[in-house]
């Protein structure tokens, strides 16, 4: 009953579709909700971390004693003072982002070349939901692709349309 103790919840969740994610700072959970999103996700993520309710990003201010700083483009989370910094995109162009943080979390596509980790909208829509921990040691980024591994079960990952010849089909005999 004591090992929910030393679980350490993840810092950041982004949901299958990218339009629910979440910031936690301290013992309180942040969302980013857009349209659209799964009422479902939520509940089942604020069950996991035993909370009744989540609180939403403000456009401007700082939450969790300066752990998250909001600003109408962005929302920057770094959890500890010796942990990677990780910046939700809201509006500011990546190529801002990618240069100081070592995570951009965008529901939108991130296109270009980018320094940082890019969790975005093609991001899941590749390897499904994600978890990001932002620890002192380094990021450590989980997604749904990975955690499932490479079973007949489990799907292959989606290819872009255009990307070259599809694979011949397998020849039984």
């Amino acid at each position: 009953m004591a090992s929910g103790a030393w679980q350490n919840p993840p810092d950041i969740l982004v949901s299958s579709d990218a339009r629910l994610i979440a910031l936690r700072a301290g013992e309180v959970t942040y969302l980013q909700r857009l349209a659209g999103a799964s009422g479902l996700a939520r509940d089942t993520w604020l069950r996991l971390h035993g909370e009744a309710a989540a609180e939403t990003l403000p456009r401007e201010g700082s939450l969790a004693e300066g752990a998250i700083l909001c600003r109408p483009g962005a929302c920057t989370l770094r959890p500890a003072l010796n942990a990677p910094a990780a910046v939700l995109l809201r509006g500011d162009p990546p190529q801002e982002a990618c240069a100081r943080v070592a995570l951009v979390v965008s529901a939108e596509p991130v296109r270009g070349r980018c320094s940082a980790k890019v969790v975005d909208r093609f991001a899941v829509w590749r390897n499904g939901p994600h978890a990001v921990w932002l620890e002192p040691a380094g990021l450590r980024v989980l997604n749904d692709r990975e955690a499932r591994g490479a079973r007949p079960w489990v799907p292959s990952a989606p290819q872009p349309r255009g990307t070259g010849a599809p694979e011949p089909p397998a020849v039984v005999q």
